[in-house]
């Protein structure tokens, strides 16, 4: 799961995110806080980090760019607040 940490979105939509990564969890759920950068990458282990470690523009891009690095994944759910540009680039799996 990608999550946009960008300056636009605040800690309700933070804690909102995480609580839909929960309840991923179980499945094996991977996070990717990502705002004009992949900031941090890691599996997630139930519990939710104080603060993010973003907040520049939101840009797609890097976290396609991360994912053609990786073993295939199924999805990229993608957690953002609606505010960002059309990504230049396609990701290699579904998008949600």
């Amino acid at each position: 799961m990608a999550i946009d940490i960008s300056g636009s979105g605040g800690d309700d939509e933070f804690s909102l995110f995480f609580n839909e990564i929960h309840h991923a969890w179980k499945a094996g759920t991977g996070v990717v806080e990502c705002d004009a950068k992949v900031q941090t990458s890691n599996t997630y282990q139930a519990k939710a980090p104080k603060a993010s470690k973003g907040g520049g523009c939101t840009d797609f891009n890097p976290v396609f760019e991360w994912a053609k690095t990786k073993p295939k994944f199924d999805a990229i759910i993608y957690l953002m607040d609606g505010k960002g540009t059309e990504p230049e680039m396609k990701p290699t799996c579904s998008l949600l």
